[in-house]
């Protein structure tokens, strides 16, 4: 990219929309996260360039989702430069539910580092409660009956090293 790089931090400007119509340049791409992709919509009639940082697929898909929100934000998803996300789950989610042209999907894993060592497959899901307690419990309600062979093991007081070793 050229050009410089300003940072807008999420403490100065709670909202997007608080940005000034002089503050984004037209050369200008914003990255949004996930967690705030509905403050893009107030971006989107403009000509403001985004990109979506998806760190998992759940605060795309909150608990309060409505249909007229499902179809702005796959507008939204639709609509930016591209996406970048941390795993394959979140890639085929991406595709899957907002129906976004691969080739706009950019996958940067986030490696627990030289802890990890890869182990014999179990059958556990583990997920992360503290992160998103509604999705969470989605996630085992909806999955505990379709895995009745699988155990559910929640990450957490655990250190990075128990974790690696968790999810080895």
């Amino acid at each position: 990219l050229d050009g410089n790089i300003t940072t807008f931090w999420r403490i100065n400007y709670p909202h997007l929309t608080q940005l000034q119509e002089h503050e984004i340049q037209s050369t200008d791409i914003l990255i949004v996260s996930e967690e705030f992709i509905y403050c893009a919509a107030s971006l989107s009639y403009r000509t403001t360039k985004y990109i979506i940082l998806n760190q998992g697929i759940g605060s795309s898909l909150a608990s309060d989702f409505k249909r007229n929100t499902y179809y702005v934000t796959k507008l939204l998803y639709q609509g930016a430069l591209g996406i970048i996300t941390n795993s394959g789950h979140t890639d085929r989610g991406v595709y899957k539910i907002f129906e976004v042209d691969p080739k706009k999907i950019y996958r940067y894993p986030v490696p627990l580092n030289e802890l990890f060592v890869p182990k014999e497959k179990e059958n556990i899901i583990t997920y992360m409660p503290r992160k998103n307690r509604k999705f969470g419990a989605f996630v085992i309600n909806v999955l505990c009956g379709k895995y009745l062979d699988y155990e559910f093991v929640p990450i957490a007081n655990m250190n990075v090293e128990q974790v690696a070793d968790l999810l080895g």
